[in-house]
């Protein structure tokens, strides 16, 4: 593994300017203008505006001179982990990643409707921990899906809700021992009986990559 550091303006031209959004690669649109042969900072300004759009950050951030700033700005739009927030803006090294399975989703069922957080997992020698802090705006129940984006086994080995352990047995989708987790929808619903202001729901975990699993069970 190279410990070389990337040139930024390299990498900044790299993924605003060199790659194609997913959302504009099959746009019948984005190719016809493309056909124009726009200048290389059109073409930048059109991917990077395109990309704030679809992330919903006001193009204004920017603007802001102030660089620490408009950072901790952006990560805030992009709803971090509240922990690497603090890591990041604080120049602290975040914890150790399973980049495997480095991050997990919540999804939140409130009566403002479903709302997704993604949560940075910690490494604890053999397993993960998942985390998310969250105001409890009439929460009935948390999805929680381990891998996301990537398949798997997972074995769940306790849920804790401000700090109160959850029976498992009470969690739809859990069964005890390795469970193989589908890509995006492989999930374990949660259910929140509890009215405090804030929630705080911490999972612990096992992971076993498709191959391992498979191989465990043969």
């Amino acid at each position: 593994m190279s410990n070389e550091v990337a040139d930024l303006k390299a990498l900044n031209y790299y993924l605003f300017g060199f790659l194609i959004p997913s959302g504009l690669m099959f746009s019948r649109d984005y190719w016809k203008w493309r056909l124009t042969k726009p200048q290389e900072t059109e073409i930048y300004r059109k991917h990077l505006n395109f990309i704030l759009n679809e992330l919903r950050i006001p193009n204004d951030i920017l603007e802001i001179s102030n660089e620490k700033e408009r950072y901790q700005l952006l990560l805030k739009a992009r709803i971090v982990d509240e922990q690497l927030y603090e890591d990041l803006c604080g120049n602290k090294k975040p914890a150790k990643v399973d980049f495997d399975a480095a991050i997990s989703k919540f999804s939140l069922h409130t009566n403002n409707g479903k709302k997704d957080y993604w949560r940075l997992n910690e490494v604890r020698s053999d397993y993960n921990i998942s985390k998310i802090e969250i105001k409890n705006d009439g929460i009935s129940s948390i999805d929680f899906y381990p891998l996301d984006d990537v398949a798997g086994g997972c074995m769940l080995e306790s849920v804790m809700i401000n700090n109160k352990a959850v029976s498992l047995d009470s969690l739809a989708g859990y069964k005890p021992g390795f469970k193989y987790l589908p890509k995006v929808t492989g999930c374990y619903s949660i259910p929140i009986n509890d009215n405090s202001d804030k929630i705080e729901v911490t999972c612990i975990w096992k992971y076993k990559t498709t191959k391992d699993f498979l191989n465990s069970i043969e």
